[in-house]
């Protein structure tokens, strides 16, 4: 995952992370750092301008998910749960 700047947040950001973590135990939350592979992305950004950094990141773009609100909670978990499956189906191939 990364993190906006923080700005201007409008919410608790490592709360929601927590939040999400524990609803989903199978997943291990990191902070992403530059140069590095992963196969998502989660950036939490504090509001809607989504400024956090995508310098050095090389997940793909379809692989970013954001979260810009705690309303972005469920989003989050459902994103993350469809990549999980897809990656199953491709091993699975």
């Amino acid at each position: 995952m990364r993190y906006c700047g923080g700005c201007n947040p409008h919410y608790d950001r490592v709360a929601l992370v927590h939040q999400l973590a524990e609803g989903l135990p199978e997943h291990r939350f990191t902070v992403a750092e530059g140069g590095k592979d992963y196969n998502a992305v989660l950036m939490v950004c504090g509001c809607l301008s989504r400024c956090a950094s995508l310098t050095g990141l090389t997940a793909p773009r379809e692989r970013l998910i954001y979260v810009c609100d705690r309303d972005g909670l469920e989003g989050a978990k459902e994103a993350l749960r469809t990549l999980e499956a897809q990656d199953r189906f491709t091993a699975s191939e």
